[in-house]
């Protein structure tokens, strides 16, 4: 496959996945400035969403959706 037959939707869509996933801890405690002993299962769920968003982005980049 070449880069050239990539779907970009696919790629914006892993990188958002990867923001999520790195930016999890940052994004619950500076930006909805939620407390750490009250964000740890929001940011369980965040990086849940990141990988899911991930697989999905990854699958539509290879073109196998």
């Amino acid at each position: 496959m070449n880069i050239s037959e990539i779907n970009p939707f696919g790629l914006l869509l892993m990188i958002i996945a990867a923001v999520l996933v790195y930016g999890a801890k940052f994004i619950m405690e500076e930006v909805f400035n939620i407390t750490e002993e009250h964000s740890m299962q929001r940011i369980i769920y965040t990086k849940l969403a990141g990988l899911l968003i991930g697989i999905i982005g990854l699958l539509i980049a290879m073109k196998i959706i």
